[in-house]
Formats: structure tokens, C-alpha cells, sequence
């Protein structure tokens, strides 16, 4: 496996894993958050940026588009780099699709903890 990649899986896997736990155990919090983001609209032109260049850097740093384990590298880069510019371009449907129902982000802390976890399995027990 390429280097690259797993310096990648290393820094976000374990970030991931906690931010998937975070949205899990204190929903309430997320919610909170997540409700002044939607009405500051600098901190949400500023995640957008945010995701757009951290995007870009795992994208420029990795981008193989092979059936194994790395994928999941590449896939992470492509979609932080697609949210990014959703929620530049498209802030409303960012804040419909993510910000609005309690039960979804439950549901949407799940997918940061499975990715976190599968990165950590990349990164340090492939």
C-alpha cells in the first residue's frame, strides 16, 4: 500500500472514530452546534473551504481508484472535496440534507465511526 495512503488513514482514521462517537453519545451537542452553524453563515462558508481543501490535499496526496482497502482513501478525499462544494454552492441543501432532524444525525454518526474505523484498520493493522 502506498505510503501516502496510510499516512492519510492515520490521521483521519482515529479522527473519524472519534467524531462518529461524538455525534453518537451527544446528539444534543451536534444539535446545538449544528443549529448555530445554520445561522452563522461565515462558520458555514468556512467548513465548506474547509472540507474543499482538506479534500483536495488526501485527493492530490492520494487518488487510486483500485478495489482494496485504499479505496477508501481516495473515496474519503473525493467526498469531503464534493461537500465542500456542496455546501459553498449549495448551502440550503446542506443544512436540509445534514442539520435539520435529530434521528438523522444519529444516523449520520454512524458513517463517520465506520469510516474512522476502517481507516484505522488500514492504517495500522493491514
Amino acid at each position: 500500500m502506498n505510503e501516502n495512503a496510510l499516512s492519510i488513514a492515520t490521521v483521519f482514521g482515529p479522527f473519524l472514530a472519534v467524531l462518529g462517537i461524538w455525534m453518537l453519545v451527544y446528539t444534543d451537542n451536534v444539535m446545538k452546534t449544528y443549529a448555530s452553524i445554520k445561522g452563522t453563515p461565515g462558520v458555514m462558508y468556512l467548513r465548506s473551504v474547509m472540507n474543499i481543501l482538506l479534500g483536495l490535499f488526501v485527493i492530490s496526496l492520494f487518488n487510486v481508484w483500485t478495489m482494496d482497502a485504499a479505496l477508501i482513501v481516495t473515496l474519503l478525499g473525493w467526498g469531503m472535496l464534493v461537500r465542500g462544494v456542496v455546501g459553498l454552492f449549495a448551502p440550503q441543501i446542506a443544512i436540509r440534507i445534514g442539520m435539520s432532524d435529530q434521528k438523522i444525525l444519529q444516523i449520520r454518526g454512524i458513517i463517520p465511526l465506520v469510516w474512522g474505523l476502517l481507516l484505522l484498520w488500514i492504517a495500522f493493522w493491514r
